[in-house]
């Protein structure tokens, strides 16, 4: 609270807020009432036929949208991948609360949930337009076309440190995005298949902590939450996309020089040996590889998005790696450099692009920053009679070592920049550049 609330009927508008909250049920029926010290008021009809007797003090809400579940059917318990049996809570469009229709009207447990979402919801802070004469309103007015998530605070408090956005990523695997004040998401892709699966399905969803905090730095929570689901565009969403695996591409990258400065800083390492080393670990398919081994990714989802590469590489008659990282390189390459080859498939490519959406949610929910697996081809040891292993003890030698390393930051973040204007420059299509965190770029 408060309901805000702006009557256009006066000039100039006038805006009350209405702080007090009150349950009416009588013969005249059932609503919510809210209402101010100076005799303003709204009314919120109440539908559902039952009311509960549970405390609404015990449930948190968090609202979330949903461009593709939208239906007053689209009713859903969530469990968390910790809490085992034990159900967490419900997810459900508002919708569900101005009809008795639905398959889960009268739940033995759902229709606890619908009375004490009134009260969660009508406990926030809403504002919205007051028609003229208008005193009455349906729930789903007040807030429209949100996803209303109930969860129970007594199992919230198993979950060590819960916060909500912890569980943005695992939530958007059912296209579930975090609600910011406006509906933003757009349904860009076909998931018939997917959705009618869920809803065919035990109407239960897991969700689970992603392994990589998206919140850490501003580069990848500003992908996910500002801009990745506000695209129309599907080449767009691939390009926004794929800057999450540049993103670890950096991070892998950064951990190596680091280790790499440090064994020449060490004497284990001459100067050119420590060229050597650099040039090497900015192969890009390399460390596509190394990001890949830090994650899990779902092995159907694998082969399927293989499957249909190699069949979009066939049928324009090219070769294509194989193994799984070999592909998604070259299909990056295919999409950012020569587009125009493939510009008229663009139901391959959306098929595609939706596989490799899943692919960076399994990357990043499974992500293990210090599972760290060297695979780099080792080179031949530097052999001389005259040792040159020792750190740099004059001003040239100084300059020289941070001129190297600063080079091999500069081609990354260049790297990225050039893609995103060579896929510009091919499609059109202007693309938001997402500047990396000061702490990514130093």
């Amino acid at each position: 609270m408060p309901l805000r609330l702006i009557d256009r009927s006066q000039t100039p508008n006038t805006l009350f807020s209405l702080t007090e909250l009150q349950f009416i049920d009588n013969e005249e029926g059932r609503c919510f009432r809210l209402f101010d010290a100076s005799g303003n008021e709204v009314r919120i009809e109440y539908i559902p036929q039952f009311v509960s007797n549970w405390s609404h003090d015990r449930y948190d809400i968090f609202l979330f949208e949903n461009p593709y579940l939208t239906a007053e059917n689209d009713i859903f318990q969530l469990y968390e991948s910790t809490l085992g049996k034990n159900r967490l809570g419900w997810i459900f469009p508002i919708t569900a609360l101005d009809s008795n229709d639905h398959d889960y009207a009268d739940d033995k447990y759902f229709k606890h949930y619908r009375y004490v979402a009134y009260w969660k919801i009508l406990e926030l802070d809403i504002q919205t337009v007051q028609q003229e004469g208008k005193s009455d309103f349906k729930i789903s007015e007040l807030i429209p076309n949100v996803c209303v998530c109930l969860l129970s605070k007594e199992e919230i408090s198993k979950i060590p440190d819960f916060r909500i956005e912890d569980y943005a990523v695992s939530f958007l695997k059912y296209d579930y995005l975090l609600y910011q004040g406006k509906t933003k998401g757009i349904a860009v892709f076909d998931k018939t298949d997917f959705i009618q699966a869920l809803r065919k399905g035990n109407h239960k969803l897991t969700i689970k902590k992603a392994a990589y905090n998206i919140n850490n730095d501003g580069y990848t929570k500003s992908l996910f939450i500002d801009h990745l689901y506000q695209s129309e565009n599907f080449l767009v969403k691939y390009v926004l996309l794929y800057q999450i695996i540049e993103y670890f591409i950096q991070e892998i990258g950064d951990a190596e020089l680091d280790e790499i400065i440090k064994s020449y800083q060490n004497k284990s390492i001459s100067k050119n040996r420590l060229k050597e080393k650099i040039a090497r670990f900015h192969n890009d398919r390399s460390l596509i590889k190394k990001v890949f081994e830090k994650t899990e990714i779902n092995k159907e989802t694998k082969k399927i998005f293989i499957e249909k590469c190699e069949y979009l590489f066939g049928d324009i008659g090219e070769e294509i790696e194989g193994g799984f990282e070999n592909i998604i390189y070259d299909f990056r390459n295919l999409v950012t450099h020569r587009y125009r080859v493939v510009s008229t498939k663009t139901i391959d490519l959306k098929n595609i692009i939706l596989l490799f959406e899943s692919v960076i949610i399994d990357l990043i929910l499974n992500y293990n920053q210090n599972n760290v697996t060297n695979n780099e081809e080792q080179l031949p040891i530097a052999t001389s009679t005259k040792k040159n292993t020792e750190p740099p003890s004059s001003i040239s030698e100084s300059k020289s070592l941070l001129k190297i390393i600063s080079d091999s930051f500069k081609r990354n973040w260049m790297s990225l920049k050039k893609t995103i204007n060579l896929f510009q420059l091919r499609t059109h299509i202007a693309l938001p550049l997402i500047q990396p965190t000061s702490k990514a770029r130093q």
